[in-house]
């Protein structure tokens, strides 16, 4: 399996309710997955908190 070199953080602002997922680099298989199952998690708790905006800033994701 080929290793990824990507990197990813989630920022939530409860306060603005803004979340913000940030992605670059070469995602593995599993970092890939990794990505998916916080980005889910943390959406399915905001979803209780009522709407956010959402910002999705990825660069060169491969």
């Amino acid at each position: 399996m080929l290793q990824g070199t990507g990197v990813f953080k989630m920022d939530v602002d409860r306060n603005n309710k803004i979340f913000t997922a940030y992605a670059e680099g070469f995602f593995s298989l599993e970092q890939g997955g990794n990505f998916c199952e916080e980005f889910t998690r943390t959406s399915k708790e905001l979803s209780k908190d009522g709407n956010y905006v959402l910002i999705v800033d990825v660069k060169d994701i491969c």
